[in-house]
């Protein structure tokens, strides 16, 4: 059987094989093979069924060292192996242990424990990103990023990425996203302030098969939602990212703003969640809300405002005119006019819009 490493270890013709100490074998050779290199073995066909899918070897040569707060631990090898050197090997699931057809030699066992599975992420930059950017679910820590490279083919960035032995299972499936954190800071609150500093990536688990090569978005991953768009003169302070207000209740968010085909216009697409898509009928309006309102005559100065929150994202505001019947719930992808800012008259409406 052989192991791929790429670096020789500190191991000769001879060097024992090892199974929680137990000597299973010995090192036959060893040869460079491109850039790595391929040492083979010899297990005795007595120990030949400890050898399973989920055997992960390591380097076993000479004495351990781990220093902490705690104090300094000292392993010894047996003393054998602190002659001649030698390779371990143990059954640890959710660990990387092929290359190809050979099995992986770690460095130790602590680095083959801690390693888990390697996954591909694709970003068009890596601004914020370094090897050492943690991966997290619900703020708990799973991974991290162990290499940043350019594609200047597709003009992206490769990311490599290790998932931790006890969540590869869960994590590197089809449907997992992953998105960067990024800090949201406003009058109400900030959240994720620990990335004001480094960011870091959150990931959502898919239920597909086992996989390996996911997108990197820039987004966390929103809910069922129906698409609408808004035509304008001009963008005012509305960006990716502004709150969709139904009553100062966030019900939806701007996903892009764009000139139109023309050059006329400005479209901007909202993406409103299903919960609160029976609310847009065919006859809403919607207006922007963003920063202060402020007007000067000679009576003194009239001051209106937003939510404390929409002078800091912007804001987008709808409601739907009062009359005797109400309109049909507005179609995906139905476009409406968003005014500058609202009339006297539409602040005033209590349309009751019943829940389907």
């Amino acid at each position: 059987m052989t192991l791929v490493a790429n670096e020789l270890p500190p191991v000769s013709k001879g060097s024992p094989i090892l199974y929680r100490n137990l000597e299973v074998g010995s090192v036959l050779d060893y040869k460079l093979k491109g850039e790595n290199v391929v040492i083979t073995t010899n297990i005795d066909n007595r120990y030949k069924h400890l050898i399973t899918d989920s055997s992960v070897f390591w380097n076993r040569s000479g004495v351990e060292f781990n220093a902490s707060l705690s104090g300094v631990s000292v392993k010894a090898s047996p003393l054998k192996t602190l002659v001649q050197g030698g390779i371990a090997f143990d059954s640890l699931e959710g660990v990387e242990n092929k290359q190809g057809n050979h099995y992986k030699l770690y460095e130790s066992f602590d680095n083959a424990r801690k390693f888990g599975h390697t996954i591909t992420l694709t970003a068009s930059n890596a601004d914020s990103l370094s090897v050492g950017t943690g991966i997290e679910y619900n703020g708990v820590k799973i991974g991290e990023l162990t290499r940043l490279t350019p594609d200047f083919d597709s003009e992206s960035v490769v990311l490599e990425a290790r998932i931790y032995p006890d969540f590869a299972q869960i994590v590197a499936k089809e449907g997992s996203y992953f998105w960067i954190n990024e800090p949201e800071i406003g009058l109400s609150g900030v959240r994720n302030i620990k990335n004001i500093l480094s960011s870091s990536i959150s990931v959502s688990p898919g239920d597909g098969k086992p996989h390996h090569l996911f997108a990197l978005n820039t987004k966390p991953k929103t809910g069922k939602y129906t698409t609408f768009t808004l035509q304008s003169e001009t963008r005012g302070s509305i960006a990716a990212g502004t709150p969709v207000l139904y009553r100062d209740i966030e019900v939806g968010v701007a996903t892009n703003v764009r000139l139109g085909e023309f050059a006329d216009r400005v479209i901007t697409t909202i993406n409103i969640d299903n919960e609160y898509a029976y609310l847009i009928r065919q006859n809403t309006v919607f207006w922007n809300t963003s920063g202060v309102d402020v007007s000067i005559g000679l009576t003194g100065a009239n001051i209106k405002a937003g939510t404390i929150d929409s002078i800091v994202r912007g804001g987008i505001t709808f409601a739907t005119p009062e009359q005797s019947e109400l309109m049909p719930i507005a179609k995906p992808t139905q476009s409406f006019y968003l005014y500058a800012k609202a009339e006297p008259s539409w602040l005033t409406w209590r349309t009751p819009i019943p829940k389907p």
